[in-house]
């Protein structure tokens, strides 16, 4: 499990692209989503989760929260980001899809992106161009497909994009969408759960109070911020302070404040160049092979790990172009085999970075813990002092001292003067 990661308006500021993610959504009615955030709560959202059911002739979601169970249509969804209320059968019904998208994805992704064919088991995110749409995909899959791998590019994810650029008769149902990758998330069987900040945005709609108990909290950064950005290598922030924006995990675009207008989106957003070109001297366009690569011949291979059938498959649309260049059947697997070692390594390496940031935030709830017992404890013994002083010292001083005897100056708990002998005082003799 991990914390949901909801926008963060002042990083979008100061990436220069705040106008055009908001123009995105805003053609959707979805501008409201850009407004969450929330914490995520491990035991309200495994209830909610196991619980959850909906009926798709009458969209009446039904969930047991805080031992409670409760029902709302999924209409109310969309009245907490202020989304329209659509029809709810175009996108997300039961077997249904948007077979005007379905006609376009080819077409749609060969204008946003690097690749010139969709495969949705290799399509990744990182082959998006435009910077306005890569941090609009992302946003999109942190909220509303949190469970799935944040280096593809999802199918759905991109429906929602081609809708925000085209704006179709009938937009995308917000409720629907939620319910439904909620239910998804009810019935996998793998993956983490990252939709913790939803359900508590739902509690909260419904006027629940869910326990506010740091052992319950899910750990991890909460807002989409700069930093979080960087480490998903969507860019790479030089010193002087200029981002280079990055495609298929190349430095591709640098973007400073003389040329960042270059990320406005057209007054007609369809009409506007998702492929901007790159102003580092680099290419990623891959363009369809002139034939087919050579098939891998039977044999031993250099490497100690044989490529399975499947990964066989999944890497052989991204890389057919590259293995086209090298007319050698024998070395031609060993290629399709080092990609499958160094795309293991990378996701080992993702998993090791995301374990340090979980375990780093748990030792800064720790602390932040420690300081506010110490603090606590500190008030205990200044409140004790203070009794003592007023028990055994304010009634010696309210006698008439001998010229003999030393007046108590008034209780300091930090300050004891050399000249007066230690606490408590003495006594009358």
């Amino acid at each position: 499990m991990g914390a949901q990661k909801f926008v963060d308006i002042q990083a979008l500021k100061d990436l220069h692209i705040y106008k055009g993610v908001h123009k995105l959504f805003k053609n959707i009615g979805w501008e409201g989503l850009l407004n969450l955030h929330a914490v995520s709560y491990q035991t309200p959202m495994l209830e909610l989760l196991s619980s959850i059911s909906f009926d798709y002739q009458t969209h009446l979601l039904t969930f047991r929260l805080l031992n409670q169970t409760h029902q709302f249509h999924a209409d109310i969804l969309c009245d907490m980001i202020g989304a329209p209320k659509a029809r709810r059968d175009i996108y997300t019904a039961k077997g249904r899809k948007n077979v005007v998208f379905e006609q376009d994805c080819a077409n749609f992704w060969r204008n946003i992106s690097c690749e010139y064919e969709y495969q949705s088991g290799t399509a990744k995110a990182s082959s998006i161009i435009h910077p306005v749409l890569k941090v609009a995909h992302r946003i999109i899959a942190s909220l509303l497909f949190p469970q799935e791998e944040i280096s593809k590019a999802n199918k759905k994810e991109l429906e929602v994009l081609w809708c925000m650029i085209n704006k179709p008769a009938e937009v995308p149902h917000f409720g629907c969408w939620v319910i439904q990758k909620m239910l998804r998330s009810a019935t996998s069987n793998g993956g983490q759960l990252h939709c913790g900040g939803m359900v508590s945005i739902i509690a909260e709609h419904l006027g629940l109070h869910l326990p506010n108990n740091p052992t319950n909290i899910i750990m991890g950064r909460t807002r989409l911020s700069i930093d979080v950005m960087e480490t998903m290598h969507l860019f790479h922030r030089l010193p002087t302070g200029d981002i280079h924006w990055t495609v298929d995990g190349k430095e591709y675009l640098r973007i400073d404040n003389r040329n960042k207008k270059i990320l406005n989106l057209a007054n007609d957003i369809p009409s506007t160049n998702w492929k901007l070109r790159s102003n580092l001297g680099v290419t990623v366009d891959h363009s369809p092979p002139s034939s087919p690569p050579p098939a891998p011949t039977a044999g031993a291979s250099s490497s100690s790990r044989p490529i399975p059938f499947s990964e066989h498959n999944l890497y052989m649309g991204e890389f057919a172009f590259e293995s086209s260049l090298h007319q050698s059947t024998t070395g031609s697997r060993d290629i399709y085999t080092g990609v499958a070692e160094i795309t293991s390594d990378f996701q080992d390496y993702r998993n090791l970075q995301e374990e340090h940031w979980a375990q780093q935030e748990l030792r800064w709830a720790e602390q932040d813990q420690r300081w506010a017992t110490q603090e606590q404890h500190n008030r205990n013994i200044h409140h004790l002092l203070s009794d003592i002083h007023r028990v055994l010292v304010l009634p010696t001083q309210s006698q008439q001292p001998s010229a003999s005897q030393p007046q108590w100056p008034p209780y300091y708990p930090t300050d004891y003067p050399s000249q007066f002998p230690p606490y408590p005082p003495p006594g009358p003799q």
